[in-house]
């Protein structure tokens, strides 16, 4: 772990991960989050030099999102399922699963979003942005307009209603508001918003 001025501050050593293909901080500082021999996270509290793990059952870990309140972790995994799991109870809890997107050989990774971030986005292989409600893992929409993999998707932190995705086909789009108005993508986000808040 480096500074803002690049001085090194603390380093890990040891066999504790093989590859680390994703990373997270909480958001005290306290714990680094990172993906640790395929279908485990290690949770690597510094203060305390102690650690805790999560391990998937049945499949690899692609890549994970953790929430703002550093209360949740979303997994994004290769058997095309997203997991939700409550990271603040011991031992770490699974909450929901979300289903329907397409995963076979690229990274696709997902996030949180919307007002309060009671959604799920997600990419996919199939070219489109998979959209769910965060509480009831019902699929609300897909948003089409990629011609080959979504592999990333981030919802703007600030504007519940814009949303960017990253594809394969060298094409980055944001669904949301426009200089000209409120597009197609962004009326389906605030009219999924409304109905979240019923």
């Amino acid at each position: 772990m480096w500074n803002l001025e690049g001085q090194e501050l603390r380093c890990w050593r040891g066999n504790k991960t093989t590859r680390i293909a994703d990373l997270a901080i909480t958001r005290d500082g306290r714990e680094v989050i990172t993906t640790c021999n395929g279908n485990t996270i290690l949770f690597f509290d510094w203060k305390s030099d102690t650690s805790r793990f999560l391990t998937e059952e049945g499949s690899i870990i692609d890549s994970f999102c953790l929430s703002k309140d550093s209360k949740y972790l979303l997994l994004s995994l290769l058997n095309e399922e997203l997991h939700l799991w409550c990271i603040e109870k011991v031992p770490p809890e699974l909450v929901k699963v979300y289903k329907g997107h397409k995963r076979d050989s690229s990274v696709v990774r997902a996030c949180f979003g919307g007002f309060g971030q009671v959604f799920i986005a997600s990419g996919s292989e199939d070219c489109e942005v998979y959209i769910w409600d965060r509480e009831t893992a019902e699929l609300i929409c897909k948003l089409a307009g990629h011609s080959g993999t979504v592999n990333c998707v981030s919802w703007h932190p600030v504007d519940p209603y814009m949303l960017a995705s990253g594809s394969d086909d060298h094409t980055i789009r944001i669904w949301g508001n426009t200089e000209d108005g409120p597009n197609y993508s962004s009326r389906i986000l605030r009219d999924i918003d409304k109905k979240t808040r019923l």
